[in-house]
């Protein structure tokens, strides 16, 4: 498949991150929401990177 351009996909991965103390009272989904909230202000200043 190499240089066979007519037949490549292109994928790109995103993941949202939060980091919490141990003993910190937060729920699983409100971690989850922080962690979406953070990875879409992220996606709007990206820079366009491509993994070829």
């Amino acid at each position: 498949m190499d240089g066979d351009r007519e037949n490549a996909y292109y994928v790109t991965v995103s993941a949202g991150i939060f980091v919490m103390c141990r003993d910190e009272k937060i729920s699983t989904e409100d971690a989850l929401s922080m962690a979406d909230e953070r990875l879409y202000e992220a996606k709007k200043h990206k820079t366009q990177m491509l993994i070829k």
